[in-house]
């Protein structure tokens, strides 16, 4: 069942619909790497030692000051003060921004729950009795409608941890492996645990009598630890094949009114603690329509993935997960999901096109000049990608040279070309090419490629239409599920890297498959989570970096993208 979205016309717009970065072409897509800039940023640079030499004539006298052939003395000019003296935190799940200090003004994005901020002093009251405030990155937020802002730093708890914008995936991920798995707004007792699970399996809704088991010993642990990945429960090759692309729906809807403590960060203790919400989730009731146990959020189906924050241990051994949101989920009712490997190509004098992605892992071919015939060369992995150097042929075949003078088949690889951009494009503007036929993205500044990879669009029945479009909003996460969808129910929290361009189509990372390069979604662009955080980073509209989300407008247009068969 589809939820509505939080942010009402402007949503409708995003969904019928970063960092600007260096337009060179090899500083600007390789800087945006994860991996490239961890590793940069552990490179110390010093610089060269300088051996003085005496001068070769003696140095003039400088004039004694006041003379008049005297400079006049250098002023340094005094700082300026950092006009975002005041400190916010978001304690909505998606606290909104708006273009200007009035409440009909445009929306222009949005925070997500825990998040913290600078703002400068009140702007205005208009609409808003505590007041409208500018924060960092642009746009104003109402004192109280969804934010806190103090002279002090600000804390909301409990909070999510961050999104992790550094990371290829925001949030760690789990897919639920069992049916009618309850999901609970605290950690359960053991009793409440079995009142949950008994009902849910159709029992009555009485604690069986079960005899205490001792607590197994754990490592310490605390919610803001990530989970270690189960390597035996991973999700493999059967799982990832079978899983399907989802279709956008709204988050969870935020709380009516201010929590009952927002905790100034100046030794003063407190939290404001979370509870049920005002109305349940419909999902919160057994399949013959029974109401679970106030302390249970919702009934999760198998094949439902969570966004987690952490790892919770309660007594007798037991382990729970703690979702992003804040509702806890017994661990042994879920799996943990690895990110697919696949990684673009930087476009640039080492990597130009036209570039080759194997389809498969493929034993490649070199010319033997003594026996003047073709041998097995190395073997090259699924998705590698290689400059094609040239077309060579061999006893009426066609080969392509790729590096090392390494030879393999046409029909093994995909081959990305350049594209012309499209009619009206500025020499340095950003648009991305979306070839469906091959299943290729490659992005452009102007005529100039900077960044190429694989992308699984709509499959049959659920095809990606072709067109001109623009970003119209952007997601660091965006949940999406349909449990009323005729090829079942499915429920994914927290997509990551979301770029809508239309109604229910968005670019987006796909961590359930690494099938790429084959159409397999619901319409939507499919990438891997490592080549939709680069492109996250480097379209438009910019989604500075205390913000989750962003919205294109007039003045501030998002990045073409041109989908062609």
């Amino acid at each position: 069942m589809s939820r509505l979205l939080l942010f009402g016309l402007m949503v409708v717009q995003a969904f019928s619909g970063c960092n600007v970065i260096d337009p060179r072409p090899s500083p600007a897509m390789a800087a945006m790497r994860p991996d490239q800039e961890e590793a940069a940023a552990t490179i110390a640079r010093s610089p060269a030692p300088v051996t003085a030499r005496p001068p070769a004539n003696p140095p003039v006298q400088a004039a004694p000051p006041g003379s008049p052939s005297a400079p006049p003395p250098r002023v340094e000019a005094p700082a300026e003060p950092d006009p975002y003296t005041l400190y916010g935190v978001a304690w909505q799940l998606e606290a909104q921004i708006r273009a200007a200090p009035e409440p009909a003004s445009l929306l222009t994005g949005y925070l997500r729950r825990g998040a913290q901020f600078r703002a400068k002093p009140r702007a205005s009251r208009q609409g808003c009795s505590r007041g409208w405030h500018e924060i960092t990155g642009g746009g104003f937020v109402c004192d109280g409608d969804g934010v806190r802002i103090s002279a002090a730093p600000v804390a909301f708890e409990p909070a999510a941890a961050p999104a992790r914008r550094y990371d290829s995936l925001p949030y760690s991920y789990v897919m639920v492996s069992k049916e009618d798995t309850p999901a609970f707004y605290r950690v359960p007792a053991a009793d409440e645990e079995r009142v949950a699970e008994s009902l849910l399996e159709g029992g009555p809704a009485v604690a069986p009598a079960v005899a205490p088991t001792p607590p197994a010993p754990l490592p310490e642990a605390t919610t803001q630890q990530e989970p270690e990945a189960d390597p035996e429960a991973a999700l493999t090759g059967s799982e990832l094949e079978t899983a399907v692309e989802p279709s956008p729906a709204p988050n969870i809807p935020p709380p009516a009114s201010l929590p009952p403590l927002l905790s100034v960060v100046d030794g003063a203790t407190g939290s404001a603690q979370a509870g049920p919400a005002a109305e349940r989730a419909p999902e919160a009731r057994t399949e013959d329509g029974r109401e679970l146990p106030e302390y249970v959020s919702a009934r999760l189906t198998k094949g439902f993935y969570l966004s987690i924050d952490g790892r919770v241990h309660a007594e007798n051994g037991r382990r729970f997960v703690r979702t992003v949101r804040g509702r806890f989920v017994s661990a042994v009712r879920v799996w943990h999901t690895r990110s697919p490997d696949l990684r673009g190509a930087v476009i640039d004098e080492s990597m130009p096109l036209p570039v080759a992605f194997m389809k498969k892992n493929v034993q490649s071919l070199r010319w033997n000049r003594e026996t003047s015939r073709l041998v097995a060369a190395r073997l090259i992995p699924r998705l590698a990608a290689f400059h094609i150097r040239d077309v060579a042929h061999y006893r009426g075949s066609e080969y392509l040279r790729i590096n090392g003078d390494r030879l393999v088949r046409p029909e093994w690889v995909v081959r990305v070309d350049r594209a012309e951009p499209p009619r009206g494009t500025r020499p340095d503007e950003k648009w991305i090419d979306v070839d469906l036929w091959n299943q290729t993205l490659t992005a452009y500044e102007g005529d100039r490629p900077v960044f190429v990879t694989l992308v699984s669009s709509g499959r049959a029945g659920f095809e990606t239409p072709p067109g001109t479009y623009r970003i119209q909003s952007k997601h660091v996460t965006a949940t999406m599920d349909d449990t009323t969808n005729p090829d079942g129910a499915y429920s994914i929290e927290d997509v990551p890297w979301t770029m809508y361009f239309q109604e229910g189509l968005a670019l987006h990372a796909a961590f359930w498959h690494d099938r790429f390069g084959e159409p397999r979604s619901h319409g939507c662009i499919n990438l891997s989570p490592a080549d939709a955080r680069t492109l996250f980073d480097w379209t438009l509209p910019e989604v500075p970096a205390a913000w989750h989300g962003a919205f294109a407008s007039r003045d501030r247009p998002g990045t073409r993208i041109v989908i062609r068969r």
